[in-house]
């Protein structure tokens, strides 16, 4: 059943995803590792995820498993819950009796339901959450702007565009604002589980990683910490070895290849193991800016210009990153690392400055939408992180299943102090 839409309060805030969303992850075997242990203690391991059914009947057809060194060929069926099995009258259909696992998002606090075939057979269940390779509201993210690369996204935003300007500029801020949200309250879970220089280090290389390769630099950060990293003195060629055969290569520039990017990365370290302190440093130097910012009334352009964006810009990236990153990719550090990080970890609000820093790299279709959204406005409107932020956060919510609100009808002050939300999620069958 690929509508099935649930909400679950993530890591970071509550999160929505389909059946269909579980189903990837299990073509992909996004999962860290590759041997685990289902319900009745056996071990496994995928050789095959099978052939994604779309239709009636099991979601994988004929998957190939080793089962406590024995393979076997069979279906395989994903659920959110255990429960949903016989939710969903799999107990009393022979076209379920071929399963041989029943993978599960997560069982919750109650106790799993067994899920028994029609003949009687009950199978082993495992659930696949404590696995993934990233949290569950990444991985969501990744997918939704992945499907948008091909969407007809012009058509889900006809509404949008029909809005009154001010409408828009409303729905983007209040957008933004969530999307904000979400990114400290992750960095918050981070810092509390790993400390400034092991989470900063973690989430540099899932930037580093770009689109394809966040969650093999996502693995290495976690299975090379920053501590062990500047100690045995790991060169790149090392650290790219460390996930070798899972790195998505085709079609990336020379400049941005994973090994490229550690080699410059594990130099950073090697030259510069202060660099973690030296950033927090730097982010510091921000406050006093920050007290006087909150009296002021002006642009992005003269906010950038009064407070100096591009020589702090510059620091950052010559004298604390040792020239790491530059171009766009450097913004993407700030605004989907560096600034949530440091507003976690110093319990500060950076969240003017986050609005306001420039834009990083962004997918086609948003940088359209946020080009028309400007030449609505009245010249002083700049490209900014906000408005694109706010673009993505919209994009991430439709394509996930949000229903969509009528904007014309929302209150003068929606969208200020944190109000609104984009839609109420509901289990659509």
């Amino acid at each position: 059943m690929l509508g099935i839409v649930e909400e679950f309060q993530g890591l970071y805030g509550p999160v929505q995803v389909t059946e269909r969303f579980l189903q990837i992850l299990w073509k992909r075997q996004a999962f860290h590792g590759d041997r685990f242990t289902c319900s009745d203690g056996r071990s496994f391991r995928t050789i095959h995820p099978g052939q994604w059914n779309k239709l009636e009947g099991p979601d994988f057809r004929d998957a190939v498993l080793e089962v406590d060194g024995v393979t076997v060929t069979g279906d395989v069926e994903i659920h959110f819950y255990s429960k949903d099995w016989n939710a969903h009258g799999h107990q009393v259909d022979p076209n379920y009796n071929g399963v041989m696992l029943h993978v599960v998002l997560f069982d919750g606090p109650e106790l799993p339901v067994p899920a028994l075939t029609e003949s009687g057979r009950e199978l082993p269940g495992w659930a696949m959450l404590p696995h993934l390779i990233q949290d569950l509201e990444s991985l969501a993210e990744e997918e939704a702007m992945r499907e948008g690369e091909a969407h007809a996204f012009l058509e889900e935003w006809q509404s949008f565009h029909d809005l009154a300007f001010d409408a828009q500029r409303r729905c983007l801020e209040d957008n933004a604002k969530q999307r904000w949200h979400q990114k400290v309250c992750r960095a918050r879970y981070l810092i509390e589980e790993l400390g400034w220089e092991e989470a900063l280090h973690l989430q540099t290389l899932e930037v580093l990683g770009y689109a394809r390769n966040r969650s093999q630099m996502t693995t290495l950060g976690k299975g090379i910490p920053f501590r062990q990293l500047k100690e045995g003195g790991f060169d790149g060629n090392q650290l790219f070895d460390y996930q070798r055969g899972l790195w998505q290569l085709s079609g990336i520039r020379p400049a941005n290849h994973p090994r490229t990017r550690l080699q410059q990365y594990s130099k950073l370290v090697q030259y510069h193991p202060d660099w973690p302190r030296d950033t927090e440093t730097w982010i510091r130097s921000w406050l006093n800016i920050l007290k006087d910012w909150k009296i002021q009334r002006v642009t992005t352009s003269q906010l950038r210009s009064r407070f100096q964006f591009k020589p702090q810009l510059l620091l950052l990236q010559n004298e604390v990153l040792g020239g790491l990153m530059g171009g766009n990719r450097i913004h993407n550090w700030v605004a989907d690392a560096l600034l949530p990080l440091g507003a976690a970890h110093l319990q500060i609000d950076l969240w003017m400055l986050w609005f306001n820093w420039y834009s990083g790299d962004t997918p086609r279709e948003a940088l359209q939408i946020e080009t028309a959204f400007r030449s609505q406005g009245d010249g002083t409107l700049v490209r900014c992180n906000g408005w694109i932020q706010g673009i993505l956060s919209y994009l991430i919510r439709i394509r996930s299943g949000w229903v969509q609100l009528d904007f014309n009808a929302l209150p003068e002050n929606w969208g200020q102090g944190g109000g609104g939300q984009l839609g109420k999620p509901g289990r659509v069958v």
